[in-house]
Order: C-alpha cells, then sequence, then structure tokens
C-alpha cells in the first residue's frame, strides 16, 4: 500500500512518499490537512514505519509501512 487513506470515506488523502518528505522537513511531526469528503485530519509518525491518521470526528487508522516497498 503506498496511498494514506481517509479514516471516514476511505478515499485517497495522498501518497506516503508525499506525507513522509512533508514530516520529515515539518518541526511539529504533525501533518494536518483536509479530506475531499470535509474532514479534518492530522497525520503522526511515532515510529519510522507507522503513520496514525486522526480524524476532527475522532476516527483512527494505523498505517504500518513495509521498508522493502521502495528497494527494487
Amino acid at each position: 500500500m503506498n496511498e494514506m487513506i481517509c479514516p471516514s470515506c476511505g478515499k485517497m488523502i495522498m501518497s506516503i512518499t508525499e506525507v513522509e518528505r512533508i514530516l520529515s522537513n515539518t518541526f511539529s511531526k504533525v501533518l494536518l490537512s483536509r479530506c475531499l469528503c470535509g474532514e479534518a485530519f492530522e497525520i503522526r509518525s511515532p515510529t519510522r514505519n507507522l503513520f496514525e491518521i486522526s480524524t476532527s470526528s475522532g476516527k483512527r487508522l494505523k498505517q504500518f509501512i513495509d521498508d522493502a516497498e521502495g528497494t527494487p
């Protein structure tokens, strides 16, 4: 899986590589944004291979990333 999905509607929010790039350049290590369905969400990365997505309505999703995905 190479995309982040919205916990509310299940649609793609953005690619994992884009999220990693943004979080690596952010001091707070939290990405705040909105899905096309109108739900506000935040993405945190407490460990290298885990993303936690939580929405303004209280829904949460943990997404594990396989380290071998980017290697040929």
